[in-house]
């Protein structure tokens, strides 16, 4: 009986150490699609601040 019990724990703190590996890993996920969109978007208001400034005549 207290052999039972001893291994259930030891799959418990296995499922525990998955759950938080899994979230990890979701979040790292989370994390680098949102610096991409942060990263499109910059480029895109970049672009656009430099068309607006080619479009100004200085001559």
């Amino acid at each position: 009986m207290r052999r039972k019990r001893h291994v259930s724990r030891r799959h418990r703190r296995g499922e525990i150490t998955l759950e938080w590996v899994i979230l990890g890993t979701l979040l790292a996920f989370g994390v680098i699609g949102g610096l991409g969109v942060a990263r499109n978007a910059m480029i895109a208001e970049l672009s656009d601040i430099a068309q607006a400034i080619s479009a100004l005549h200085f001559f």
